[in-house]
């Protein structure tokens, strides 16, 4: 009974996985510089490449960084332009060209729905199953009881 009880734990957290992939932060994307290498643009914005979008016959490349945009929460009555709490926002894609030397030459920034997938675990999901599950599991063990 108690490996039932530990296996349905454990497929239920499992599913309270979500899916984000590793990002920076806009901050970090505004501190970019024309002119600068690509350890100089890896080491800013603390993220390697996910891949090359795209490279020339000459050797010049596009490299994909992801970044989330900073967001902000407000009650709607009270909306101002500068009030509210930051908040994670959306997930941007950001084209880095690189000349064949490696040296950044432009950046161009699009929304993205396509996300590289990366667990972690979502703590309201675990806290939704613990005070679902447990009282159910309590009232079923004293059930059984004699």
């Amino acid at each position: 009974m108690k490996s039932l009880i530990i296996a349905a734990a454990v497929i239920f957290i499992a599913g309270c996985v979500a899916h984000s992939p590793k990002f920076t932060r806009s901050e970090k994307v505004m501190q970019l510089e024309s002119g600068m290498s690509l350890e100089e643009v890896n080491k800013t914005l603390a993220l390697k490449p996910y891949y090359i979008h795209s490279m020339d016959s000459a050797g010049n490349k596009v490299y994909v960084y992801k970044y989330r945009l900073t967001d902000r929460k407000t009650i709607p009555l009270f909306t101002k332009d500068t009030n509210g709490i930051p908040k994670r926002g959306d997930f941007m894609d950001l084209y880095a060209s690189f000349t064949s030397g490696d040296t950044l030459v432009g950046l161009e920034s699009q929304f993205t729905e396509t996300i590289v997938q990366e667990k972690r675990l979502d703590i309201n999901n675990v806290l939704t199953l613990i005070t679902i599950t447990v009282p159910a599991i309590l009232v079923y063990v004293g059930l059984q009881s004699p």
